[in-house]
């Protein structure tokens, strides 16, 4: 849905809901036994949030991110390509040992990693 996106396998996108999904599959590309699979939605993936016991939701979506026709708007629309937030990363002793921590605020947290590395 992003403008000018077309969506590519094997990368990671994020939903208009802000949740991370993975392109696994373009059924023109990976369809069996050479057949032209023609499929209006014929990129297959799965959001992370959506895996259950039993395995992930299988979710369609147009190449350009559409889960659902080009006019509705849906949570499920791949909007842009997925970027990692960055991370934060501390240091902290524990029985004489340094351990680190990303993201946290754990006790035994105690010296910012960036100010080890400066």
């Amino acid at each position: 849905m992003g403008a000018g996106m077309n969506l590519e396998k094997g990368k990671y996108y994020r939903t208009r809901a802000g949740k991370k999904a993975y392109v696994s599959m373009d059924v023109d590309q990976d369809c069996p036994l050479n057949m032209k699979c023609v499929d209006a939605y014929p990129v297959l993936g799965f959001i992370e949030s959506e895996i259950e016991p039993e395995g992930a939701l299988v979710f369609s979506w147009k190449r350009n991110g559409c889960f659902l026709h080009d006019n509705d708007a849906s949570q499920w629309d791949l909007v842009d390509e997925w970027k990692d937030p960055a991370r934060e990363w501390w240091l902290g002793e524990r029985n004489g040992a340094w351990y680190a921590y990303s993201n946290c605020s754990h006790s035994n947290a105690q010296v910012h990693v960036r100010e080890v590395l400066e």
